[in-house]
């Protein structure tokens, strides 16, 4: 079935992301443990921090039986907004 075939992609597309997510934390990980990268990139550090919750959260997504209900339910504003239009009824729709 179609059906199948697409919700089969759709969460080995969210393994992909969450494969990523998972090395951008051990960077993270790695250039917070030394203390002169860490104050000299803590903007840079917070930027792959927020790129690891994206992920995560558009990876939840794909994993959900229900696609606009999860995005209606993302905590994350900026992606909700870009979602808005997408997922009528979550208040961010023209």
């Amino acid at each position: 079935m179609e059906g199948e075939e697409d919700r089969r992609i759709l969460r080995l597309l969210a393994d992909e992301l969450d494969a990523v997510c998972g090395r951008l934390e051990r960077l993270g990980g790695v250039l917070c443990d030394n203390i002169t990268l860490n104050a000299e990139l803590i903007v840079e550090l917070q930027a792959l921090d927020d790129i690891g919750q994206r992920q995560a959260a558009i990876a939840r997504i794909l994993r959900a039986a229900d696609l606009p209900q999860a995005a209606q339910g993302i905590t994350l504003e900026s992606i909700r907004r870009r979602l808005g239009t997408a997922c009528p009824g979550n208040g961010n729709s023209p």
